[in-house]
């Protein structure tokens, strides 16, 4: 069974606004959402420039965790299948 979500009722600090798709041909498309200064989660903790204390990372653990309860507990339950250091923006 498919079940519509809009994106307008996912909002949440945790989560980048989805604002919309943009065709790029039959198969493909991009998805539009706000701007997010400072890249993947990833990059920061491979750049040796960006200084991350253990309480920061501890910090950002907690603020995807609480972005992943909110939409677990969405109805209907949304969850995402590829949570990793590369989707997570920061």
């Amino acid at each position: 069974m498919h079940v519509h979500v809009h994106y307008r009722q996912v909002r949440h600090p945790g989560l980048v606004l989805f604002m919309g798709l943009a065709p790029k041909d039959e198969h493909t498309a991009y998805i539009i959402s706000e701007h997010v200064d400072n890249g993947t989660l990833f990059g920061c903790l491979h750049n040796p420039k960006v200084q991350m204390d253990w309480s920061m990372r501890v910090g950002i653990a907690a603020q995807i965790a609480r972005a992943m309860n909110y939409l677990h507990c969405c109805n209907p339950p949304i969850t995402h299948r590829s949570l990793n250091a590369l989707n997570v923006l920061v």
